[in-house]
């Protein structure tokens, strides 16, 4: 997988820098993606360190790896308006209904997650709610070079990962 780190210009960036508090309690989604756009410019890591990171959606980008290390865990929200709703664009059997991810990227190339931790969508906590507008917890739409991998993914809400449309997976 080609990521600019390979050419020596890529940025690592901690959500810290961005201002996440990692204290599992202080919602962090803005700090997180702000780390993953700023990361995006130039490609490289956004690295999670240390601490329970509550979130909404993480919108990855291209030439991003998500690094959630050993002793880090993404931890999803409990409200569902954390998860904006996503278009599916193409005609699928659930496309009204299942449109909502705790980590989503669309039409983007060599993303990643890595690390040794943990992303944890909670599942088990929107049992009240339909099953369908329940959030998977990894949604790639129509991407190429997609890794994920040595990193632990635990109680989906829906289904734990959903690649479709994609490429090179």
């Amino acid at each position: 997988m080609f990521f600019a780190a390979q050419i020596g210009i890529a940025a690592e960036i901690k959500v810290r820098d961005s201002g996440a508090k990692g204290d599992g309690k202080t919602l962090d989604t803005k700090a997180i993606q702000s780390a993953v756009d700023k990361c995006a410019e130039t490609g490289g890591k956004v690295i999670l360190s240390d601490g329970i990171f509550l979130t909404g959606t993480i919108y990855l980008k291209s030439n991003v790896t998500l690094v959630v290390e050993k002793g880090a865990v993404v931890l999803g929200s409990l409200n569902l308006e954390d998860y904006p709703v996503n278009e599916f664009g193409f005609n699928n059997l659930n496309t009204y209904r299942v449109n909502r991810a705790l980590v989503y990227a669309s039409g983007m190339s060599n993303v990643g997650i890595e690390g040794g931790g943990i992303i944890d969508g909670r599942g088990g906590s929107f049992v009240k709610e339909l099953k369908l507008v329940r959030p998977f917890l990894l949604w790639f739409k129509e991407c190429n070079k997609v890794s994920v991998e040595e990193v632990e993914l635990r109680n989906s809400a829906m289904w734990m990962q959903y690649y479709v449309h994609c490429e090179d997976v």
